[in-house]
């Protein structure tokens, strides 16, 4: 099954320049001129990112060598049969919260067809696509550090790139790859929405039928990948925090949905939210977002439960103690 299925856009899917308030990333967004020269002569051109095969959305880049930055670039990450198109309503907020576009950079992964999303998984492609574009930001920006925020799938993608090492893989020679050394100093804040950090149990419910369920490097909650993952004490960054919800479809609910998949292992901190949806969660908390890249700080959890009210004891309002772990760090 797949792990995304992406709201359809119906701005996405018309024409309009990349520096549009509205629609920052239409269909046909790519990134900068100057950032695709720069991709070309510096030794990244035969990334995907870089040639773009499937005409996929990107964006990011300066105006014109030398442009200067007042903001730590940020680096967006989509989801499971997504494209960089997803992250518009994102960039927009970003936009009118003063950031430029020579500051938020949103690459494509994948082929960007939904229907494709089942047949993804955390393959060393990806992985070195991911590594290798942030890479590629914080070289042509000349920035210290970055800030990473990755949606559903492009959590565990974004976290695996940046903590490097070994994986298996059975497209990649041998079964086996390695990434090289982790690259965590070169992220300051990264963030993790709708992410299924601990697996999905509609994977194993459905009887892991495709790569994307599968248990070696699939969203099973006994994926050998996210095992590894979680176990590997390197942190994703200087900051690192979640958001996720337990209204969110993907991620499920109840004790083995959202609250329990959503969190990031040895996490500063976390925003939980009750009502929004798997993408939702990420188009309508940029101020959240903001506030953990610019503040290094989680914003206050809302506990009340919108569809009980408040006298009922904590037994039937807060069911599983999400509000004694707001910031759903690990036990």
């Amino acid at each position: 099954m797949p792990v995304d299925a992406p709201k359809t856009s119906k701005t996405a899917a018309r024409p309009s320049a990349s520096t549009s308030s509205l629609t920052p990333i239409s269909a046909d967004a790519r990134f900068k001129p100057d950032f695709q020269s720069w991709l070309k002569s510096h030794g990244y051109g035969d990334y995907d990112f870089a040639k773009n095969p499937n005409a996929l959305p990107s964006f990011g880049g300066k105006s014109k060598p030398g442009e200067k930055l007042a903001h730590q670039p940020v680096i967006l990450i989509h989801g499971n049969g997504d494209t960089a198109a997803g992250w518009n309503d994102v960039v927009a907020g970003y936009k009118r919260a003063g950031y430029k576009d020579s500051e938020i950079y949103a690459m494509s992964w994948g082929d960007g067809k939904a229907s494709s999303a089942g047949n993804n998984y955390h393959s060393e492609h990806y992985l070195r696509e991911v590594r290798g574009f942030i890479q590629a930001v914080k070289e042509y920006t000349g920035a210290d550090k970055v800030d990473v925020i990755g949606h559903s799938m492009g959590v565990t993608l974004a976290r695996k790139a940046i903590k490097g090492g070994t994986g298996i893989d059975q497209a990649a020679p041998g079964g086996k790859y390695d990434l090289g050394k982790p690259i965590n100093d070169e992220v300051d804040t990264f963030v993790g929405i709708s992410g299924a950090n601990e697996g999905l149990q509609s994977c194993d419910l459905l009887g892991n039928p495709n790569p994307t369920s599968s248990t070696v490097n699939g969203f099973s909650q006994h994926s050998r990948f996210l095992h590894d993952l979680n176990a590997d004490p390197t942190r994703e960054g200087d900051h690192v925090y979640s958001i996720y919800s337990l209204a969110d479809p993907i991620l499920g609910y109840g004790p083995l949905g959202g609250v329990y998949t959503g969190p990031i292992p040895g996490q500063d901190g976390g925003e939980l939210l009750y009502t929004l949806g798997h993408f939702q969660s990420r188009d309508q908390s940029v101020a959240a977002q903001l506030e953990m890249i610019q503040d290094h700080h989680a914003p206050a959890a809302q506990f009340e439960n919108p569809w009980l009210p408040g006298h009922l004891p904590s037994s039937l309002s807060d069911p599983w103690g999400i509000a004694a772990n707001p910031e759903g760090k690990k036990k």
